[in-house]
């Protein structure tokens, strides 16, 4: 982790003295919002596969299971695939999963098995908004069965989870002029304005109506009442102590910005060539290649440029505190990402004459508690 730069004596004076001016603002303003829905919250979980227990395969590879189905997508949202409708399950499946999208043309794909494949591994929750559009999206998910004796699989979510709206306050509400009744004087009928939410459809007998997006009320402030105090007076200490609470959370943001961390063990051709700790470069994005701009150098390459990259980045689950790391391969000439996936302890991949291993401090858990020792492999072709 980069070392800690502590906040000039300065900048917290001013964020002190910025938070009282807005705080001494609100105070004096006729407009107030009421208080907003709770939220991220989850808008909607939308299950797509049911959980199949373990039956005798038949010739291999083959396909079990497939579904095409449409979701209504919105940019606000998010989107999570797990195996439980909480956003929290991990996936599981013997032996590979393959999921698509129409509209974006991205897939994702996984292979549960270990690196001698004797095992189904476990998968944390995977973000796919990446791969959705706003509006429709017709997704394919396909489930294999690579090897015998059996086949299986945990359920699978769609979780569409709605995210904080920016809320602009109304004008001033200005009071009405007095009318003057009249022997013939009629009210005119108010028009009530309904809005129908946008269904979202899933194939195979399956509808989902998506929950309306909620809204952000604005009520015209009313009056204080008097008080023994002026209202300005009461604003400094609170707009203070709000102001230190914010000194406080934007030091705990400077000081936890994600970067690379665990060791990645790089072989040549099967043979040992160099270890690395990821943490003691310091950096959100790790590049391994040749020449400039490589953090992790091989020479034995024929030509300069970067092969792959290490990105690090905030967990895309609420309640994981832990970064997340992905690996991506790309084309030397062009820097295109060809294979973008997550990097887990233990995992393995080989491409061309190279091979990555990477170990985290902390190795995840299979579901017995015990430690993995098998790595997992992928080779990039």
């Amino acid at each position: 982790m980069q070392p800690f730069k502590p906040i000039s004596h300065t900048k917290c004076i001013f964020f002190h003295l910025l938070t009282i001016f807005v705080m001494l603002y609100q105070s004096l303003t006729t407009v107030t919002l009421a208080q907003s829905p709770t939220c991220p919250r989850i808008a909607k979980a939308i299950p797509i596969v049911s959980e199949i227990t373990e039956q005798a395969s038949g010739p291999t590879p083959a396909v079990f299971y497939t579904k095409q189905f449409v979701i209504n997508f919105q940019s606000h949202q998010k989107a999570i695939l797990a195996s439980t409708a909480d956003g929290k399950g991990e996936l599981k499946s013997d032996d590979l999963v393959n999921l698509s999208v129409a509209e974006s043309n991205q897939a994702w794909a996984y292979d549960f098995r270990n690196a001698s494949h004797t095992r189904i591994l476990t998968l944390p929750p995977q973000d796919i908004t990446r791969m959705l559009v706003p509006g429709e999206n017709h997704l394919t998910i396909t489930l294999t069965d690579l090897a015998a004796p059996v086949f299986s699989t945990r359920a699978y979510y769609i979780i569409l989870i709605d995210q904080c709206p920016t809320a602009t306050p109304l004008p001033t509400v200005t009071p009405l002029p007095t009318v003057t009744p009249s022997s013939t004087a009629t009210m005119s009928p108010t028009n009530t304005v309904t809005s129908t939410p946008s269904p979202v459809v899933i194939v195979e007998t399956q509808v989902v109506t998506a929950t309306p997006t909620p809204t952000t009320v604005f009520v015209p402030a009313t009056e204080p009442k008097e008080s023994g105090m002026p209202l300005i007076l009461l604003s400094i200490p609170v707009g203070l102590a709000v102001g230190f609470v914010g000194t406080l959370l934007w030091w705990q943001f400077l000081r936890t910005k994600p970067t690379a961390y665990g060791e990645a063990t790089i072989l040549y051709q099967g043979q040992w060539l160099t270890q690395v700790d990821l943490s003691q470069l310091g950096k959100e994005v790790v590049n391994i290649g040749k020449g400039e701009g490589a953090d992790i150098q091989l020479d034995h390459l024929s030509a300069e440029g970067i092969i792959a990259r290490i990105v690090t980045a905030p967990s895309s689950i609420q309640e994981v505190d832990t970064p997340e790391m992905r690996i991506e391969i790309l084309d030397p000439s062009t820097e295109q990402v060809l294979e973008n996936s997550a990097l887990v302890s233990g995992r393995e991949l080989t491409f061309g004459e190279y091979t990555i291993q990477y170990h985290s401090y902390s190795p995840p858990e299979t579901d017995e508690g015990k430690t993995i020792g098998n790595l997992q492999t992928e080779e990039i072709v």
